[in-house]
């Protein structure tokens, strides 16, 4: 049976500096930037990139995002925004 491929296009377009950060990629990766410079469109776009490039179908691909979060921003109860 043949495989069929399909064209997957992401609607997506890096700025000038996530374009360097895309293209010298490592295995493992620390991007350490400004609040506003995108990091987390960033890095999803490259996952997504990474689930679907070429490759076997059957092969298993472990893709994970860690993204540390603010615990003030994250946890409105301890600020006692609703008390």
């Amino acid at each position: 049976m043949q495989e069929e491929r399909k064209t997957v296009v992401i609607p997506y377009t890096p700025r000038e500096l996530q374009n360097e950060i895309h293209n010298n990629l490592d295995r493992f990766n620390v991007v350490v930037c400004h609040r506003r410079f995108g990091k987390t469109v960033f890095a999803v776009n490259e996952l997504i990139k990474s689930a679907v490039q070429d490759g076997d179908i059957f092969e298993t691909r472990y893709i994970t995002y860690l993204q540390l979060m603010n615990e003030d921003k994250t946890d409105p109860y301890r600020r006692n925004e609703f008390k």
